[in-house]
């Protein structure tokens, strides 16, 4: 699919489909255009089990908004978002913004292998979790997943914004084999050039409430005054 065109003015948006609840597979998107609020990505705002999916082009909305899908609780395989640009406008301090996926959960087995992502992350609002990989992970799993490229300041304050060279904000996550290189320059305290904000949740039955770093590293710029993060 070439130059596709989407508009949506509330929720679940993409070139595809907007939400998906089968398995989205060997699918190219190239120099799409994707708006919307909620649960954008550039070829789906939700999708099920995914592999082979790839996508070039500009995605922009307010909250879980991704390079190539904006929420996936589902194992996804080689999803690659390249030379794209993702754009976050929200003003809530939950909003999360990612290269590959605005939002990774883990009720379907969320995980990511084999994906990247390379170009433009912008969280244009102070709160917003933005990452080149993704903008938020609750008890997902990424295994070699990298993103190239830039994860810019906003514009509009950063003191409560969570910015990651691969993800925004984890919980319960656990990352192997992953890399950032580009570029992450901030004023934030919130920021680490792997992940910018890392929660241990309350145990709970059935749930992690650890994340595991492994083999996890980093290069190019990096600069924050944040006094720990995940590098």
């Amino acid at each position: 699919m070439t130059n596709p065109k989407v508009i949506d003015e509330y929720m679940y948006a993409g070139t595809v489909a907007a939400y998906c609840q089968g398995t989205l597979e060997n699918i190219t998107v190239t120099n799409g255009d994707v708006t919307s609020i909620h649960c954008a990505g550039g070829v789906a705002g939700c999708s099920g089990p995914a592999s082979n999916v790839s996508f070039t082009g500009n995605v922009k909305g307010e909250s879980q908004i991704g390079g190539v899908f904006g929420v996936l609780r589902w194992p996804g395989k080689n999803l690659v978002a390249t030379n794209t640009t993702v754009i976050g406008t929200s003003k809530q301090e939950t909003a999360s913004v990612g290269g590959v996926v605005g939002f990774l959960g883990h009720e379907c087995g969320g995980k990511l292998t084999d994906s990247y992502f390379s170009g433009d992350v912008v969280p244009t609002y102070n709160g917003q979790y933005a990452g080149l990989v993704a903008g938020v992970s609750s008890e997902g799993i990424f295994e070699r997943c990298f993103g190239i490229g830039t994860v810019h300041q906003p514009t509009n304050g950063v003191s409560a914004s969570g910015l990651g060279g691969v993800v925004g904000g984890i919980q319960g996550t656990i990352m192997k084999d992953c890399y950032f290189a580009g570029n992450l320059e901030t004023s934030g305290t919130r920021t680490g050039a792997i992940v910018g904000v890392a929660l241990n949740a309350y145990d709970m039955e059935g749930h992690r409430n650890q994340n595991e770093l492994t083999n996890v590293y980093a290069s190019g710029v990096f600069q924050s005054p944040s006094p720990v993060f995940f590098h």
